[in-house]
């Protein structure tokens, strides 16, 4: 609280701020950018008005995205499914994290285990194992643990559907999400933003950004954000700092050097959920109950990062790209609890399982992570096509550590006796504070671990008289993973040698309303690498093959967009938990994913704007060894999925400034391999909103209401636990912009 009011002593600072600049105009008069016709295509990264900007109108539905082929290239030309959630959609909705920005996005559906560490979702029906990625470099979360991606630097967030691995290497075939930063700017601008909500949440928030020098070529941006909260479960609660400064230096029209720094640092504590009873229902006991304990599974956290990304045009409209990202994370375990995968019985008394800290050395856990890609794109034309090249390479290189404790429990002599055993808690009338089992020294250990991978990949898109896109590209990838916790034979270290990756797209645009695409696309995933069995086999490596095909539309001269599609993916040996001993995988033999999906985004006219996504996803185990899973669907995956989210901003008259929104959020079932289940929901959420202009300076207030209803759901189901979605929640900010 001490940092959050430090930092709203800046608010007085810069509502002085206009009196320094040119003669403040009347607070009720509108902005002149209110009167100025919509820009086709406004910078994404420019801090925009409050309350009466005409940058607005297009805000919704920004016209490209880079994701789906690594270059600029206009959705409508694109043969792939890219969906963008623009920063005035999760300004109106107050997003601040990513399980809530996807919610915007058909087929797209969070994985809240945990609630607080890490960003999982599953995309057309497969699950990325918390593998997500900012500015087209890896983030891998899962492996890295650490906190779940914070949006103040953020400034939008594409959505790539089907299989990435082309430009991105190994990743899952359902899809990836990609965070583009917020990148500095030439014209100085300043905002600071205070947050208060349901739960002790409070939040500050810092965006500053200008040129250090008076030509111009260096450039800065900070982005600051300060949260700390408590919860509606028992014992959980969570603090975090993120600190994000930018450098851009411009020697020349022709190049840019850009420098990304992320710090963070924290604490949050793990939610195991509610259990399961017998009947593979969740148990009907009163969502804020926690049956951890108090004081344990607490993860302390620093994150820090640094991104360089350097870009030379040559003559002729070649251009050459050079990343490299490092991450590092520290987050030094304490002793935990957590369910030891099994319902509470018919009296409710839950088993769970004591996981401590080594009894002779300090908890560790680090990673460290390492990407460069280098490309270089450019156009050749001749016979009457237009070939837009893009060749590179990336290399991959991660390193981690960590350290753990054990009991008596864990020793196969097992001499524990049975008033040693972690005890079980009844639901109903649960006792905290029991002893737990005691350490036993001989039982610590410590697992290390390292990835590597090369892949180099080709891509060309070819523009073709008849306003038809084609789109043909290919990749090649080694990659070796190493765990020592497996042993050093050929089950610790796997090395994979995948065949080429092909990729080939058609798209037909024959009026400026309206294309047509269809693909067909090859993945290679890694998420089978190095994953333990009971039969101490490494799994086979990952194969998928997606065929898809659609229509995608941009009306109200191009203010909104549309885009409907219908596919189907096969994956062959996609691991999952085994059902009879959680601490090992299993290889499903083939399993598919088919559906269909809609999203729709943009101004309506009359100050109206819409955000509307649905999504049927039928997925299915088609082959495996074991005919009790032949036909079972996939864990967290529901049939019917979707939201729709609206505003309405008067353009004039008394109510210019008023800003006012609604939508839902809805989802059939879920399941997982144990046949428990959790029901489907709908929950609707509101916001409003107000803006007025002194002098330069903009001031926004706005109050956001989730499950306006207050409806009890599940938002997602795990191995042996399903996590309660919050109750009615109140949100309100204030924003000053100058």
């Amino acid at each position: 609280m001490a940092l959050s009011r430090a930092l709203l002593a800046l608010i007085p600072v810069l509502v002085s701020l206009p009196s320094l600049a040119a003669e403040p105009t009347p607070a009720a008069a509108p902005s002149p950018a209110a009167d100025a016709a919509p820009k086709p295509a406004p910078q994404q990264a420019e801090l925009e008005e409050v309350g009466v900007s005409a940058e607005r109108e297009t805000t919704y539905a920004p016209p490209v995205a880079s994701t789906g082929t690594r270059t600029d290239t206009p959705i409508m030309e694109t043969p792939v499914a890219v969906q963008v959630v623009s920063q005035q959609v999760m300004k109106d909705q107050q997003a601040t994290g990513l399980d809530k920005a996807v919610l915007n996005v058909s087929g797209v559906t969070p994985v809240t285990a945990g609630a607080l560490s890490s960003d999982d979702y599953i995309i057309r029906g497969f699950d990325n194992f918390a593998l997500s990625f900012e500015d087209g470099l890896r983030h891998d979360e899962y492996t890295f643990s650490g906190f779940s991606r914070d949006l103040a630097n953020v400034e939008r967030v594409e959505v790539i559907k089907g299989p990435a691995s082309l430009l991105y290497g190994q990743a899952e075939p359902g899809g990836l999400v990609n965070v583009v930063t917020k990148k500095p700017l030439e014209e100085a601008r300043y905002a600071v933003e205070q947050k208060l909500g349901s739960f002790g949440l409070t939040r500050t928030a810092l965006d500053l950004t200008g040129p250090l020098t008076s030509g111009k070529g260096l450039l800065y941006r900070f982005n600051l954000a300060y949260e700390k909260s408590d919860s509606f479960r028992d014992f959980i609660h969570s603090e975090r700092l993120f600190l994000y400064p930018t450098l851009e230096w411009r020697p020349g029209p022709e190049d840019r050097v850009t420098l990304e720094v992320k710090y963070g640092k924290g604490s949050y504590v793990a939610d195991n959920g509610l259990p399961f009873l017998d009947n593979g229902k969740p148990a009907d006991v009163p969502i804020s109950r926690n049956y951890g304990e108090p004081g344990l599974n607490h993860n302390p956290t620093t994150e820090f990062s640094a991104k360089l990304l350097g870009t030379h045009e040559f003559q002729g409209g070649w251009k050459a790209r050079l990343a490299y990202n490092a991450d590092y994370v520290t987050a030094p375990p304490t002793n935990g609890i957590y369910y030891a995968g099994g319902p509470a019985d018919a009296n409710g008394d839950l088993p769970r399982f004591f996981f401590p800290i080594p009894a002779n050395s300090a908890p560790e856990f680090w990673h460290w992570g390492h990407e460069l890609v280098a490309d270089a794109t450019g156009t050749v034309e001749g016979l009457g096509l237009k070939h837009t090249l893009l060749a590179g390479v990336s290399l991959y290189y991660m390193h981690g550590y960590y350290n753990y404790g054990g009991t008596c429990v864990d020793a196969s002599y097992n001499p524990c006796t049975p008033a040693d055993a972690t005890p079980p808690i009844n639901i109903y009338n649960p006792v905290y504070g029991l002893p737990m089992p005691p350490l036993d020294p001989t039982q610590d250990g410590f697992t290390s671990s390292y990835a590597k991978a090369l892949g180099v990949y080709a891509q060309d898109q070819i523009d073709v008289p008849g306003h038809v896109h084609l789109l043909v590209g290919a990749r090649l990838d080694r990659a070796t993973v190493h765990n020592s916790g497996y042993g050093d034979g050929s089950l610790g270290t796997v090395t994979d040698h995948p065949p080429v990756v092909p990729r080939l797209g058609a798209l037909w645009n024959p009026v400026p309303e309206l294309s047509w695409y269809a693909s067909y696309t090859s993945n290679f995933g890694a998420s089978a690498l190095g994953t333990p069995t009971k039969s101490g086999v490494p799994l086979p490596p990952q194969t998928a093959q997606q065929y898809e095909t659609g229509l995608k539309s941009e009306l109200l001269e191009k203010r909104l967009s549309a885009t409907a599609s219908v596919y189907q993916i096969t994956k062959q040996h996609i691991p999952y938990t085994d059902p009879t001993d959680p601490r090992f995988s299993i290889a499903i033999g083939e399993a598919r994913s088919r559906g269909v999906e809609a999203d729709v985004k943009g101004e309506l006219g009359g100050g109206l704007s819409l955000v509307l996504a649905y999504a049927y996803t039928d997925t299915q185990t088609t082959k495996d060894s074991n005919p009790d899973l032949v036909g079972k669907r996939f864990p967290n995956v529901p049939y019917h999925s979707g939201s729709v989210w609206g505003t309405w901003a008067p353009t004039g008259g008394a109510l210019q400034g008023l800003r006012l929104g609604a939508g839902a959020v809805a989802r059939s079932g879920e399941v997982n391999f144990s046949d428990q289940e959790i029901p489907g929901f709908a929950v609707l959420n509101a916001m409003a909103a107000y803006g007025w202009l002194v002098g330069k300076l903009d001031v926004q207030v706005q109050v956001n209401a989730d499950n306006l209803l207050d409806r009890r759901y599940f938002a997602s189901i795990n191995y042996d636990s399903a996590t309660p979605g919050a109750p009615r929640s109140l949100f309100g900010s204030l924003r000053l912009a100058y």
